[in-house]
This record gives structure tokens, sequence and C-alpha cells, in this order.
């Protein structure tokens, strides 16, 4: 609805950029270099969820259809690589050998807000119009960006580490 209000394209066109994610992430299935994601896993997923952040923001302030199909490949880049970053990191950090569990508990919430999308798109849309999505989804994923950050730069220790004194911080985790 937000590109039919703002663009003159056809049925197909419109169809056509609805899947264009989708399309995007299946090219790009035999051409990313998995050693440097793997060897650059927190840099890459740090850098590339603020990108998709920005790339949402930027797709509410574009006129050109040919621009807005521009800044939508690089959001669909940066969200794919991003996307099988996060497994990348599950698993290098050994989170499903230690806890099998742990991995339907990811799925489990990726389910979940594929669920309340819809309901908060229709709350966006009511109350920012068809720019609204767009403009949580980009809040949301610099959040998560910064969340990012925090997680993997600022060393965080627990008030239990404080007080067991000589106690290592992996055995207080």
């Amino acid at each position: 609805m937000f590109l039919e209000q703002n663009y003159t394209l056809s049925p197909q066109s419109l169809s056509l950029m609805y899947v264009m994610s989708s399309l995007v992430a299946i090219f790009l299935q035999g051409l990313l270099p998995r050693g440097f994601l793997k060897a650059h896993i927190r840099v890459i997923l740090l850098a590339l969820t603020g990108l998709t952040g920005i790339m949402v923001f930027l797709q509410t302030t574009i006129d050109q259809v040919w621009s807005f199909i521009f800044v939508r490949v690089i959001y669909s880049v940066g969200f794919f690589v991003s996307l099988i970053g996060m497994d990348l990191l599950f698993f290098q950090l050994g989170i499903g050998k230690r806890s099998p569990l742990s991995y339907s508990l990811v799925i489990s919430t990726q389910n979940i807000a594929l669920l309340f999308a819809p309901i908060s798109s229709l709350v966006m849309v009511e109350l920012s119009g068809f720019k609204g999505p767009f403009l949580l989804s980009g809040l949301l994923l610099i959040g998560s960006a910064i969340g990012l950050f925090l997680l993997f730069y600022i060393p965080i220790k627990s008030s239990i580490y404080i007080k067991k004194k000589g106690v290592g911080q992996r055995e207080d985790m």
C-alpha cells in the first residue's frame, strides 16, 4: 500500500517489489564469502543491523522509484546477511551445542515476531500513515544495533562476580 500510494506502478511491478527481499536472498545464497563472514561475524552483524535500520528510514524519504529499488536491494542484502550472521554467531558461541533447545527458542521467538508484525504495522499505519511501519522497523533495528554494540564491546560484570573475589569471569557465567 505504501508503494501504491507513493509510486505509479503496475500490479505486477508492485508484486515484484513485495518479493524483492526474498529474491535477493535467493540470489545471494551462492555469492556470500562464508569464511570472511565467520571470521568477522560480530562487526558485520553490528554494521549490517545499523545499515538496515538506516535503509528502512531512507525508504520513506525517496521520491524516485529507481532509488527506492536500489535502497530496497541494499536493505535486503543487509537484512539477509544479518539473519545468517545471527545463526552463525549462535552456533559459534556454542549455544546450540550446549543447549539444543535454545535454537527452538530462537525459532519460536522469530515466529512470534512474524505473528505480531501485521498487528504492529496496522497500529503504526493508523498512528503515522503508511510510513509508520518503516519508521518503527528502523527504530527497532537501530535499537538492536545499539544493543549488539553493548553486548559485544562493553564488558558487563555482574554484582555476583564483584562479590566473589578471586572467581574468574568464566566461572561466574
